[in-house]
């Protein structure tokens, strides 16, 4: 059950990333941009080093059932801003809806011919391959190898997390540190 549950949570995720991607230019100035996704970016890996340890400390009082439907229950919010924000943005929009089997002929057709794209999705899948290979086998390595338990998963989820965190300071000062002087 907990892997169906995974995988219709990684099914969603797959639907709400590029949709969330391309409100981005909708919600900041286009400077601002690599800022927003980095502070984007940012958010999900301090999620990923402080929510094990909230959600270790569920699971141990109540089991994962808890863990699951706070996690279902925190997304309410987001599609409640996400639907009003929609509907203000409909009511100035005159253009009609494209159907999805059309939009997905016109997305692949754009990819075809926009060289650019199609480097940012080869290099897209180069890194999430290896990436997602971690994700699903460091339960794996923590239970065999390292004989961790859950408290000690965790703790290995958190470092990843802090370290991506860390990851996005430096990228920050280093952007900063090669920015054109005037």
């Amino acid at each position: 059950m907990v892997l169906v549950l995974l995988f219709l949570m990684g099914c969603g995720q797959a639907l709400t990333a590029p949709a969330w991607q391309a409100i981005q230019p909708s919600l900041v100035p286009r400077a601002q941009i690599p800022a927003a996704a980095a502070l984007g970016s940012m958010n999900v890996n301090v999620g990923r080093a402080v929510g094990p340890a909230i959600a270790g400390v569920l699971v141990s009082i109540s089991g994962p059932t808890l863990v699951f439907g706070l996690n279902a229950v925190s997304f309410i919010g987001v599609v409640v801003v996400l639907i009003a924000w929609r509907e203000k943005k409909q009511a100035a929009q005159s253009l009609p809806m494209e159907r999805p089997v059309a939009a997905l002929g016109t997305g692949l057709r754009f990819i075809r011919s926009a060289p650019a794209v199609r480097r940012i999705l080869l290099r897209s899948v180069l890194f999430i391959v290896p990436a997602s290979a971690l994700w699903a086998l460091l339960p794996v390595v923590a239970h065999g190898p390292l004989r961790l338990e859950s408290a000690g998963y965790d703790g290995l989820l958190g470092a990843l997390g802090l370290g991506a965190v860390l990851g996005a300071f430096g990228l920050s000062r280093l952007r900063m540190g090669s920015a054109p002087t005037s």
